[in-house]
């Protein structure tokens, strides 16, 4: 059994079987993100590549695949926040795009945890990385 389990299906039938399991996460596109001005936010976007980065055993700076496709990836929708850093326990650091801060974001409850995080911390250890 499938989708094309019936032999006379017309190809729009079969698509709308396919459209009904299929769904609509968001695709961030790295280039743009690239363009908000914030000094914080573009010194953590710069240091993102094709493989993540473990800045402590609780810190991963998550790799630019993983930013762009966040949403399918965890299941979880992330409107208006950009994902960074995994913090373990479900937990992210992202931007938050609507108050230009950083907070933590837990992907299973889908709920902004704080809203005003300090980074400072995680800057400097991306800074000693980049050395």
């Amino acid at each position: 059994m499938g989708f094309f389990n019936k032999k006379n299906n017309t190809i729009e039938e079969n698509k709308n079987m396919i459209d009904k399991n299929v769904k609509n996460y968001n695709v961030l596109d790295f280039s743009n993100l690239l363009k908000i001005n914030n000094q914080n936010l573009n010194r953590i976007l710069n240091s993102v590549n094709d493989e993540s980065i473990f800045l402590d055993e609780d810190l991963r700076l998550i790799c630019k695949r993983e930013v762009e496709h966040f949403e399918e990836r965890y299941q979880c929708k992330i409107e208006g926040l950009i994902p960074l850093i995994d913090i373990s326990n479900n937990d992210f650091i992202v931007y938050i795009c609507a108050k230009n801060t950083f907070g933590i974001y837990n992907i299973v409850d889908e709920l902004l945890l704080e809203e005003d995080v300090d980074i400072t911390e995680i800057i400097n250890k991306l800074d000693l990385y980049n050395k």
